[in-house]
Order: structure tokens, then sequence, then C-alpha cells
């Protein structure tokens, strides 16, 4: 099984999709918190790998544990920010906007053709 990997360097990347596949593989293999980050920090590359190791390296020494939970919401903190996550669904909204003015004027072109 191939784990999926994460630069930080590409915009067509899914920071999102990235974390789902892991937790999905993990949750399938029953693989616990501290195996988690360990095999993560294994996927993460270039940039990514980076930014994890100063994060890690920033945290507070009487910090707890990293779990896989704090990982998730630091990283996708990091690499998909709210404004961005807004961004995307302001785009999908206006796409979705258009596609029902299409359908509808779809529609009445073949009710009139058809009529």
């Amino acid at each position: 099984m191939n784990l999926p990997s994460f630069t930080g360097s590409s915009t067509t990347k899914d920071p999102e999709n990235f974390i789902e596949e892991l937790q999905k593989i993990f949750d399938d293999m029953h693989i616990d918190d501290t195996e988690r980050m360990e095999l993560d920090e294994y996927q993460m590359k270039g940039f990514t790998r980076i930014w994890f190791d100063q994060w890690k390296k920033n945290r507070a020494e009487d910090a707890p544990h990293v779990s896989w939970a704090c990982f998730e919401d630091a990283f996708l903190g990091h690499f998909f920010p709210r404004e961005l996550k807004e961004h995307k669904v302001r785009e999908f909204l206006t796409l979705k906007q258009v596609f029902v003015q299409v359908l509808g004027q779809l529609q009445m072109t073949i009710t009139f053709s058809t009529g």
C-alpha cells in the first residue's frame, strides 16, 4: 500500500485530501496515534517537511505529545487556511448557481422546442 505524500509546493495538491487519505489508511490498518505521527513524517516532503520540523521545534517544551488531531489542526491551518477554504466555498456556490441557471435555460429550451 502506497501512502500519499505532500510537498506543500503545488497549488493543485489538496492538503485536506492528503489528510483524509492518510486518515482512511490509518483507520483501516488500526494504527495508533504515535505510529500515525511517525508514518506521517515520512510522507511529508520538501517544504512540508521543513514546516513540520519547525512546527515541532517551536512547540513549548512542556507541550503534550503531538497527537494526530493536534497535527491535523496545525497542518490544515497552515496549508489550507480558513480564508482559502471560504474562497473555495464561494467558488463552488458560484459554479452551482451558474449550473442551476444553465439547467433552467436548457429546460425552457426543451419545453419550447417540444411544445
